[in-house]
């Protein structure tokens, strides 16, 4: 098309052009053309991350005691093996949570009712900050005088970081600990987060 055609098209004064019709055709899918890089190239590393504790939950202490020793109300219970602990002081009955964090203890006794018949029951009592009891197991029933039963119990505890636990005899009757297989009490801390 010259530019004599192009202006009396543009003004519509080329009438006297044939009309172009345009087909399009399309063909067949080509061929997958080959796979680029497997992969580009490795970026920069980025920063180091920050330190993580160093006391973790490499926590935990396991306290034994195979004598017979009779505990009036209140009292602790004391323990003669504490050869498994980690960041967990042991001391006259009490038990030191060094680092905070939350903690699985667990508990087991054989004792024997030296009062007339009551219920007998141990619990787990914090000793500071709150100068309270957290949980208790109790024989559910009475216990005569001189009858001895099995008591077992456990607790999950948010410890502060120098927190002191212990396990008493929270009956109103004196009771007597006695070895049954070796050990007549266990008492087992574990820091689980």
């Amino acid at each position: 098309m010259n530019n004599n055609c192009l202006n009396h098209h543009l003004n519509k004064d080329c009438d006297d052009l044939p009309k172009v019709k345009f087909i399009y055709c399309m063909g067949m899918t080509g061929p997958t053309g080959p796979a680029g890089p497997a992969s580009g190239s490795t970026g920069p590393t980025g920063p180091t991350g920050p330190s993580g504790s160093t006391s973790g939950f490499n926590t935990y202490m396991m306290a034994t005691n195979n004598t017979k020793q009779t505990y009036s109300s209140a009292s602790p219970f004391s323990f003669n093996n504490t050869t498994l602990a980690n960041n967990i002081t042991y001391s006259n009955g009490t038990f030191t949570i060094n680092n905070a964090g939350q903690y699985l203890f667990s508990w087991a006794s054989v004792i024997k009712n030296e009062r007339p018949t009551d219920i007998l029951s141990i619990g787990l009592y914090n000793l500071s900050p709150n100068n309270s009891y957290i949980n208790y197991s109790n024989t559910g029933n009475t216990i005569s005088n001189n009858q001895a039963t099995f008591l077992s119990g456990v607790a999950i505890v948010n410890a502060t970081a120098g927190s002191t636990y212990q396990l008493r005899n929270a009956s109103s009757n004196s009771i007597l600990i006695v070895p049954n297989n070796q050990m007549s009490s266990t008492l087992t801390i574990i820091r689980i987060n």
